[in-house]
């Protein structure tokens, strides 16, 4: 907020948004010099969250004298994007003779998501506890050889999950009735 010594009507103070603005995202309160987001904003479509405004407050009953401030914002991602892997359903073949701690298949997963938003953890839901994961990598190998027999089992099947580090935001409706 800006201030002017002057008393009386001189005191009065108009703001306005100079430079910065040119998409029209931000809006300022003229009587108060308050910010505001024109419109709700999706980050993982902006190619950059940093802004940096020209504010100038100016006296009501002479724009001629004006004051200015550079305003920086840096809009924050929020969690609200699944992560979604690559493909929906891996398929391999393997021999039944690997050793353990052999490596057969890394999944990948991504998230629209910026910074520690998009970051996940990998996990293995396995049955046959044939397998295990890295949940940092996504490697899936080899935990117990001796459960790799064509014989016994000629296939075997596994789920992963990419689970977000950080909690994502929750999505509520509710259905008032009378």
């Amino acid at each position: 907020m800006a201030e002017d010594q002057d008393k009386g009507i001189n005191t009065t103070l108009r703001y306005d948004i100079a430079s910065g603005n040119d998409k029209h995202l931000f809006y300022i309160d003229p009587n108060n010099g308050t910010l505001f987001l024109e419109r709700e904003l999706d980050l993982d479509v902006l190619s950059n969250n940093l802004f940096n405004l020209q504010i100038q407050a100016s006296q009501l009953d002479n724009p001629l004298k004006v004051g200015m401030a550079r305003v920086e914002i840096e809009l924050l991602d929020i969690n609200d994007n699944q992560p979604e892997f690559e493909v929906d359903i891996y398929n391999i073949s393997i021999v039944e003779n690997l050793p353990n701690g052999f490596s057969v298949l890394q999944v990948s997963a991504t998230d629209l998501d910026q910074g520690a938003n998009a970051e996940f953890v990998y996990h293995l839901v396995d049955p046959s506890q044939a397998f295990s994961m890295d949940g940092k990598t996504g490697w899936l190998t080899v935990r117990n050889q001796a459960k790799l027999d064509r014989e016994v089992k000629p296939m075997l099947s596994m789920r992963v999950f990419a689970r977000e580090k950080l909690p994502s935001v929750m999505k509520t409706t509710s259905d008032a009735q009378d």
